[in-house]
């Protein structure tokens, strides 16, 4: 399995994407901390050594476990405390601890490796192939989109989570932390149902014949 390299940084452009005003209303809104360039760039100092810990035996359990490689060499993770925390670009808003937010930076790393990898990649110019359409087929079509997108996702994380790291703990407090999120919630019960194993094993089947196409 080729491994890819993952570049965790600040971004200035991304830091100065609102105005000084923005920033401050922002804050108020959302009651938190507003963050300095210098308070960002210590985070992403933090939040490498964390991920630092975990990152080859995760990239490789990941991998392994569908079968794939990533499509890119190199990801790069911006942290940015004005934006979610989202897959295409990989940005992660710096709202928990670094030892705890790699738990995030595996959630996007998944959704990533999921769309676009040796076998198949959304991204490309004339793919024809709707992932989604075939993720229904799997799971079901009475789903909502965002349900269905995140039952690969938490079945990888209770695999990395459980059988790579054995912090099962970390498991738990995924669970608890998106329980009043109705489409994470169905996802994760969806996961506890029909089992994170056999799950993962229909992806890794999916990916075999999505790469034969």
């Amino acid at each position: 399995m080729t491994i890819p390299e993952i570049r965790i940084q600040a971004s200035p452009l991304l830091f100065n994407s609102i105005s000084e005003e923005e920033r401050q209303n922002w804050a108020g809104k959302v009651g938190a901390h507003l963050m300095s360039m210098p308070e960002i760039e210590q985070y992403v100092e933090r939040l490498r050594v964390c991920w630092s810990e975990y990152e080859l035996q995760i990239l490789q359990a990941i991998t392994e476990l569908y079968g794939v490689d990533y499509k890119k060499s190199i990801i790069d993770v911006y942290v940015s405390p004005w934006n979610k925390s989202i897959s295409n670009p990989l940005i992660l808003n710096p709202s928990r601890p670094p030892e705890i937010h790699i738990d995030t930076l595996v959630h996007e790393l998944l959704h990533g490796l999921f769309t676009d990898n040796s076998s198949f990649s959304m991204h490309e110019k004339h793919q024809s192939i709707k992932l989604i359409d075939r993720w229904r087929e799997l799971f079901g079509d009475d789903l909502s989109w965002k349900t269905i997108v995140h039952i690969p996702v938490h079945a990888g994380l209770k695999a990395i989570f459980l059988d790579t790291l054995h912090e099962p703990e970390r498991l738990a407090r995924d669970i608890e932390r998106h329980v009043d999120n109705p489409a994470y919630k169905a996802a994760w019960d969806y996961v506890e149902e029909y089992g994170y194993k056999d799950i993962n094993e229909k992806l890794r089947q999916l990916y075999k014949s999505l790469g034969k196409s």
